[in-house]
């Protein structure tokens, strides 16, 4: 998948910006825009905006890693079974076990042909944490087949870190092709370090509230609604979206 097939999942799954404001805002603002459109899905509950976009990323880059260091026939068969899978709309089948399997499989093969460090610098370690997130935040209520179930505190476990990937793909695929489009190179190689603070900032700020939220709204448990009221995120919780603005605009 080219990154211009990327970008149009990224935007259609997470309503970033229209194509007017698009065209009138920089890459830096784009990007910001789309955390933004991913947070106020997260305050309505819907866990899965920018999760199909991610994969599709993440599978993407891993599978042009194996091409480009020789490893072809790795490439083509998980690029080939990624495809015939529908790719991440699987997530919307909502019985994920085949997909856990197929992302723990790539995930196998690319520590074995590089290493865990490089995966961990490229951020495909990434593919690790969505496979064991993905279950459980889809699920705030518990996994009724299994008859598991989970507090708030093990939900914000695994909602915080998928979130702060899935915040930095979506910002980093939306960077990337904005860039490429106002022929902005120099900009274009500091995307991954404004898509690095978006996710340190997610992690840190609005995540663990928006982690209670969805939770309490699932399972009834109202703690967290009681506490922030509608306003569970406040200006100061995106402030570190500012901080990229100043720094990258």
């Amino acid at each position: 998948m080219k990154i211009k097939g990327l970008i149009v999942a990224f935007v259609f799954c997470i309503n970033a910006v229209s194509l007017t404001q698009a065209s009138q805002s920089t890459p830096t603002e784009q990007s910001v825009n789309a955390v933004k459109s991913l947070v106020s899905s997260y305050k309505k509950g819907d866990v899965k905006q920018g999760v199909n976009a991610a994969m599709d990323a993440l599978v993407k880059k891993g599978v042009d890693l194996l091409r480009a260091n020789g490893f072809k026939q790795d490439a083509q068969r998980f690029s080939r079974s990624w495809k015939a899978m529908g790719g991440a709309s699987v997530l919307d089948l909502g019985d994920h076990q085949p997909l856990n399997q197929w992302m723990a499989d790539y995930y196998e093969v690319l520590a074995q042909r590089f290493g865990e460090n490089l995966l961990k610098q490229l951020h495909l370690d990434d593919v690790l944490t969505l496979n064991y997130s993905i279950p459980v935040v889809f699920k705030p209520n518990g996994n009724k087949k299994t008859n598991e179930t989970w507090d708030a505190t093990e939900y914000r476990k695994h909602f915080v870190p998928f979130s702060g990937v899935v915040s930095y793909w979506v910002s980093l695929g939306v960077c990337m092709y904005a860039s490429a489009q106002t022929g902005n190179t120099q900009l274009s190689d500091k995307c991954s370090q404004i898509a690095d603070l978006i996710r340190k900032g997610m992690i840190m700020y609005p995540a663990p509230k928006l982690s209670d939220w969805i939770y309490g709204k699932a399972t009834n448990k109202h703690t967290t609604i009681y506490i922030y009221g509608s306003r569970v995120i406040q200006k100061k919780d995106l402030e570190f979206l500012n901080e990229v603005l100043e720094q990258y605009n």
